[in-house]
């Protein structure tokens, strides 16, 4: 039987975790079909085991733990909301009113960043704000406009 050799190349300094696994994945089912090409001979030299799934698997929506007296927006819209999926990308989703202070939550740890992340948002009337999402958690609403601002389409991953 023939040796295969495949080499996968890892990027540096590993910061690229989803995009790794996704690969280890392929490289899974690669050689799954190889073996069922291949016959009981290829069985025996192929042997996978379980891959862990980094990080667990992808989790349900949580209520946002507001601060501060900000809040959903309005049923229409849905509730503002977090998760975490399976690669460690944490999501956000909703609109939110504004508050009595420029604090509007603060995520639990597992669901924060390993810097802090300068963010842009939309907000009313239908403008870019910033947002600065800490280290600790806490999402700080640090420039722009008042009345709603959107939190769909923010994803970080999650370091702490």
């Amino acid at each position: 039987m023939s040796e295969r050799r495949v080499q996968v190349t890892v990027p540096e300094p590993y910061e690229d975790v989803p995009s790794l696994y996704r690969s280890v994945l392929a490289l899974k089912e690669l050689a799954e079909m190889m073996a069922g090409q291949r016959g009981a001979e290829a069985d025996r030299a192929v042997t996978w085991g379980e891959l862990p799934v980094p990080y667990g698997g992808d989790q349900e929506w949580s209520p946002l733990p507001f601060l501060n007296g900000w809040g959903n927006y309005g049923s229409a819209y849905g509730p503002c909301a977090f998760r975490k999926l399976s690669t460690g990308l944490v999501l956000l989703r909703g609109l939110t009113t504004f508050g009595t202070a420029i604090e509007i939550c603060q995520l639990p740890p597992g669901y924060r960043p390993g810097a802090q992340l300068l963010l842009a948002a939309e907000a009313s009337p239908n403008v870019l704000c910033r947002l600065d999402l800490r280290t600790d958690g806490t999402l700080y609403h640090t420039g722009g406009t008042s009345g709603w601002i959107s939190l769909n389409n923010i994803c970080f991953l999650a370091e702490y």
